[in-house]
């Protein structure tokens, strides 16, 4: 087994699940995105048909939040030496994976994060992280705390990588919160294999006050069309998170949201990927610019929302492959002198 292969989150949950009604029942849950999966077994009678939202416990710990359940019902089978045992398949649209379970009604999420195809491109930071060419100048500098504990030797060629530490790219002020894109990066304490700096681009969303998880995903859902709009095509939604107002040890709890239907980027994604210099707007040289379109767009959300989602959904793959070359001329119209069709 390769040891340096990046461990993966586990996809497959056993464990107890409970529903409103106070039944619980041994359950593997399997999350594979539209085959996503719940697979109960009793020996008592399942009624599921009318079940909504589950919660679980998995035997590895974690606190499973079901929502929007369907099942076709329950079957059975029988045998003389264990009588009649029955099973139930539930299909959940969203599952929350956590530390805590999420009451769905509630407005406890105070803010809801996720990552974009191609949100890089969109927020090209490009000064955030570097290698400098000449280390020379800074190496004993960056050395000297750990010299105080043992000899360091420097050599002809040493390499110092970076970040800067300014982690927020952009913030804007709208009417469903403050949207904000910010770098989070994850690093190695170094050794004999080498070090690295990692980065993932996240935009949060922090509502003025908490909301319910539909209204979250509902405002996730309406800044990654315009996110769509303005990279040239449909944009993947992946790694989605939400932070909630219950506080463990002064920590907010985070738990992560798994849909089984979620946004996908279009077909043949590198071919169409968009070029940082072609997008029509720079959050990082015009951020005014960028604050305003994007305000206007989700003060209008409200009342154009099908529009919008009837748009991306026919054009999206032929902005993609028509006009390669003058589709950021094409949104740039779409922006400033078209935005009341938008």
């Amino acid at each position: 087994m390769n040891k340096n292969r990046r461990k993966e989150k586990p996809s497959r949950f056993l464990g107890n699940f409970t529903f409103r009604d106070g039944e619980s029942v041994v359950g593997e849950l399997q999350l594979k995105g539209p085959g996503t999966l719940l697979k109960l077994h009793s020996d008592q009678l399942l009624n599921v048909t009318n079940v909504s939202c589950i919660n679980g416990v998995a035997y590895s710990g974690e606190a499973l939040t079901l929502i929007e359940c369907c099942s076709p019902g329950m079957s059975q089978t029988s045998s003389k030496r264990k009588g009649t045992q029955y099973h139930a398949e539930v299909f959940p649209h969203y599952v929350i994976v956590g530390q805590s379970h999420l009451n769905q009604d509630q407005p406890s999420i105070s803010a809801i994060e996720f990552t974009t195809t191609d949100i890089a491109t969109l927020f090209y930071d490009f000064d955030a992280f570097g290698s400098l060419i000449d280390a020379n100048p800074i190496i004993d500098a960056a050395l000297q705390e750990r010299r105080k504990t043992r000899p360091i030797e420097t050599g002809q060629s040493p390499l110092v990588q970076y970040f800067t530490g300014k982690d927020c790219i952009a913030e804007v002020h709208t009417e469903i919160g403050t949207i904000s894109v910010h770098h989070r990066p994850s690093w190695n304490m170094g050794g004999p294999t080498g070090v690295f700096i990692k980065n993932r681009i996240v935009v949060s969303i922090q509502p003025n006050q908490p909301v319910a998880f539909d209204d979250a995903i509902d405002r996730m859902y309406a800044t990654a069309s315009f996110l769509s709009v303005a990279a040239g095509r449909a944009q993947g939604v992946d790694h989605i998170r939400i932070v909630t107002t219950d506080v463990v040890d002064d920590i907010s709890q985070s738990l992560s949201v798994h849909p089984s239907y979620r946004w996908k980027a279009c077909d043949n994604i590198e071919l169409h990927e968009p070029h940082p210099g072609d997008v029509p707007l720079d959050p990082i040289l015009h951020p005014v610019e960028f604050n305003m379109v994007l305000s206007d767009w989700i003060s209008r959300h409200a009342g154009w929302g099908v529009a919008r989602s009837r748009y991306l959904d026919a054009c999206a793959r032929q902005i993609a492959t028509m006009l390669r070359d003058s589709w950021p001329r094409l949104i740039c119209s779409i922006f400033y002198h078209q935005t009341q069709y938008l």
